[in-house]
């Protein structure tokens, strides 16, 4: 009878502290991506500490060790790269009108071809719709991807990341078993067995999925310049950049990079071959990513439906920008494990088999 009398409360218990966790993202918002960056790359690094930490022997020394190896780290690839993505992210900006003007004058060509062709009643309010409509999406793509990383929240957020994360990512490192120590605090004795069964499975997608995602992006970000500046595109080393973080998002990121791209290349070449060389470059890079990287560095671990992962990229997006593109997958992957963890325990409970 005691058990029967505990087990509404172990049912709620999870799903109240779900509702929680999200009411706590969803109202803070923007302010929250400096940490949720800091905690990934400190989850990132995690292994490096560990292995650091025997060698070292000290705490406090092998967090500021792993830190400030990264700090070096990405500030090498700041002095590197980011002159060469401001200086083509500004030539983006200043081309965006000349853009769809190119975009509108080729829709124009290929609809007034096909009319040519056809015999339809009232062709001309028929065009205009079909170019007004084609001059609006690529306006509105053209826009939204610049607007992900031209964005004075885009800009803020990135600069008070920069300043918190190494402070975070120190603390995060060193205090790592304080910290776990001190959630197990919040957890019910009782419901303890579970939280470490489900954190477990939460580490095993997690880690599966970061690191190897990392590779996949850092790997398919290298082929897109290269290949885009053989092509000799003004913008191949944006491109690059973008197409490595739309890499955390599948499918949905390499289709954007495609179309963005595409419409570069129509503006720089005019429609020449080269502009289906960009799209050849796309689909193979698709097809590399993911018959190839995604088997064998990621695997099954997110066992997400696409459709689930669309609607995980279009939330992130909606919440964090750009950064939600990175966290989108991951974190629709642990709600995945909580949810199948859920219906396993139902399905092993009474008022399932009865």
């Amino acid at each position: 009878m005691m058990h029967r009398q505990k087990a509404p409360h172990r049912l709620l218990f999870w799903p109240t502290m779900f509702v929680l966790f999200a009411a706590f993202f969803y109202l803070f918002g923007v302010v929250t991506v400096p940490f949720t960056a800091s905690a990934i790359f400190a989850y990132v690094l995690r292994p490096l500490y560990q292995r650091a930490s025997k060698v070292l022997n000290n705490e406090t020394l092998t967090s500021l060790f792993v830190t400030f190896g990264f700090i070096l780290m990405f500030a090498a690839f700041a002095v590197v790269f980011l002159p060469y993505l401001e200086m083509e992210l500004i030539k983006l900006i200043k081309i965006v009108p000349k853009c769809i003007a190119q975009i509108a004058e080729v829709s124009s060509s290929i609809i007034n071809a096909v009319f040519e062709h056809w015999t339809i009643p009232d062709q001309a309010s028929l065009k205009q719709v079909m170019i007004d409509v084609g001059g609006g999406l690529t306006k509105n793509l053209l826009e939204f991807t610049l607007k992900l990383f031209a964005s004075g929240g885009f800009i803020a957020t990135g600069a008070a990341t920069l300043v918190i994360a190494p402070f975070a990512i120190f603390f995060l490192l060193k205090d790592y078993d304080k910290l776990v120590n001190a959630v197990r605090a919040w957890v019910p004795k009782s419901q303890l067995p579970m939280f470490g069964e489900i954190c477990r499975r939460v580490n095993d997608v997690l880690s599966g999925y970061f690191r190897g995602q990392l590779a996949v992006s850092l790997i398919m970000g290298g082929f897109y310049t290269v290949a885009l500046w053989t092509l000799k595109l003004d913008a191949a080393v944006f491109m690059g950049f973008l197409s490595s973080i739309l890499s955390f998002a599948p499918t949905i990121g390499a289709l954007i990079g495609l179309v963005v791209a595409s419409f570069l290349g129509i503006v720089q070449f005019g429609v020449d071959y080269r502009v289906a060389v960009i799209v050849a470059i796309y689909l193979t890079g698709q097809f590399i990513e993911a018959n190839f990287l995604v088997p064998r560095l990621i695997g099954s671990k997110v066992g997400l439906h696409p459709l689930w992962v669309f609607f995980a990229i279009y939330a992130g997006i909606s919440l964090y920008g750009v950064i939600g593109v990175i966290i989108a997958v991951p974190a629709a992957a642990v709600i995945n494990v909580g949810v199948r963890f859920a219906l396993e325990n139902f399905h092993k409970s009474e008022t399932y088999l009865s």
